[in-house]
């Protein structure tokens, strides 16, 4: 897959470990509060949605690939408790995605699966001719639904009947869920695990500020309005 100039650049640039880990967590933490979304209002910002999922595609990936403004906002937001009521939502999510991933690092052929299945919806992809064509989303979440759909405790998302069983949607949701699996690798690939996440937060917070500065501005917003 092709790499933008500007993740290119991005991966020139060196980031702490800490940095890495939060880089990776602010790209967790915005996933789940698009699923949170998608779930209760049947809506996610397509920009979005097709900035992250093409971090499936790729066979190497940084830190800095995963870096953007919109997703530090979201982490600082989350440890924060700017979220009220969907706070407890988000991080049940963001949790049951590291327990998946970890889970998921100990089952070698389901990770062989992955990526054979994923290399080749990245070269069917381009025979219709745009990044992400309803047929790739849909092949993203079978392939979820026949790998991590069988590992357990499976993610329960909570949302709206009209927009969960909306096959669109549903394909929707699945792959922003295999998009944190992967988020959820770099993150404990430098150093993440559940205990940072409950004792750094201060650190954590400090750290979003200096990567502030260096995000890809832009690609995404949040709505004004927390999902109801």
């Amino acid at each position: 897959m092709a790499i933008t100039a500007a993740f290119e650049a991005m991966n020139t640039l060196k980031y702490s470990p800490r940095q890495s880990r939060v880089i990776a967590l602010a790209a967790l933490a915005h996933i789940a509060w698009m699923v949170n979304a998608l779930a209760r209002q049947g809506r996610c910002d397509e920009q979005m949605f097709d900035w992250l999922a093409a971090r499936l595609f790729a066979s190497k990936i940084s830190a800095g690939d995963w870096l953007h403004a919109v997703c530090l906002r979201t982490l600082r937001q989350q440890l924060r408790g700017e979220f009220d009521a969907h706070a407890k939502t988000i991080m049940h999510y963001m949790m049951g995605l590291l327990t998946l991933e970890k889970r998921l690092s100990q089952q070698p052929e389901m990770l062989q699966v992955l990526a054979e299945r994923l290399q080749q919806i990245a070269d069917n992809k381009d025979f219709f001719g745009q990044e992400l064509h309803e047929n790739t989303i849909a092949a993203i979440a079978s392939l979820y639904g026949e790998t991590i759909s069988t590992l357990k405790p499976r993610i329960v998302i909570h949302g709206k009947p009209e927009y969960l069983n909306h096959s669109s949607n549903t394909n929707r949701l699945r792959t922003l869920l295999l998009v944190g699996i992967r988020a959820a690798y770099v993150w404990r690939q430098h150093g993440g695990n559940h205990f940072r996440l409950i004792v750094e937060r201060k650190k954590m917070l400090d750290a979003l500020d200096s990567l502030q500065h260096r995000a890809i501005a832009g690609g995404g917003s949040h709505d004004r309005n927390n999902p109801d």
